[in-house]
């Protein structure tokens, strides 16, 4: 009798321990499920080029000189607070083979083909937090008169309870090109 008692102790403690850990893992990411990552709407303000816009979100055009902001809004619409640890940008980093690269990403963390950014901050419940992604033209990518678009981007690193969340952004991100980059002639 006193091993199965021990037996079905063991089972219940057991049990609570999942369902403990199920309900933290479950409150974390719901909680960063109700983070939403998007662009300013004034985004992208840029200079030194044109901006297109289309159904699909604005579309870039790459040249020599430009330079492109884009504010990036993380809103907390959940109950709790969350932090906002950091934010990728996918194919901007400094040895991208695409035309446009970030130039005030995080150069300690820089992958090279996507532009990193650290952060460590809090977004508190019922608020937003925005950071900024300067895009300049890349001279030794390569486009050969095409578009590319990326969507999702960038995608936004939080942290809740514990648990790491990555939340892309609900824009997507495009550039086109005329002509060749020297970038497309090296090799």
């Amino acid at each position: 009798m006193r091993g199965s008692r021990a037996l079905w102790t063991a089972v219940a403690a057991a049990l609570v321990l999942a369902v403990g850990i199920g309900g933290w893992v479950w409150s974390s990411a719901h909680a960063a499920s109700e983070v939403q990552v998007s662009w300013s709407p004034r985004s992208p303000v840029c200079t030194g080029t044109t901006v297109h816009l289309k159904p699909a979100g604005p579309v870039i055009k790459a040249v020599q000189g430009m330079r492109c902001v884009i504010t990036v809004v993380v809103a907390n619409r959940g109950r709790f607070d969350v932090g906002l640890r950091g934010a990728t940008a996918p194919y901007a980093g400094r040895q991208t083979g695409a035309v446009v690269s970030a130039g005030n990403a995080d150069r300690s963390t820089d992958t090279g083909l996507a532009a990193e950014y650290d952060f460590d901050r809090t977004v508190r419940s019922g608020h937003t937090d925005r950071f900024v992604l300067v895009m300049r033209f890349h001279p030794s990518g390569c486009n050969d008169s095409g578009t590319l678009t990326i969507s999702g981007w960038p995608v936004v690193h939080l942290r809740e309870l514990g648990l790491s969340h990555d939340r892309p952004a609900s824009d997507a991100f495009a550039f086109s090109r005329e002509g060749s980059t020297p970038g497309c002639r090296e090799g």
